[in-house]
């Protein structure tokens, strides 16, 4: 396996982490930055980012991550 490889499994389960155990935290992070320069004058993106709709989807994509992060795993595992 190539450093490269591991570094981007390492930063998948990292992404798959935040998401799972610190949604709030990902959702105050991406309400800051929505409200930072011309996205801060679509109070319909602002709205959505604060909702409980964006926590699930939040969820879902570490989810996502983490299951990708697991099924590359085995696979270079058994790889080689």
């Amino acid at each position: 396996m190539t450093s490269l490889f591991i570094f981007f499994l390492l930063l998948l389960f990292a992404i798959a982490l935040a998401c799972l155990l610190f949604p709030k935290a990902v959702q105050s992070f991406a309400v800051k930055a929505v409200r930072m320069g011309i996205t801060s004058r679509s109070q319909g993106l602002v709205t959505f980012f604060n909702s409980k709709q964006y926590l699930i989807a939040v969820r879902v994509v570490g989810l996502i991550a983490l299951v990708a992060a697991l099924f590359l795993s085995i696979a270079s595992i058994k790889g080689g």
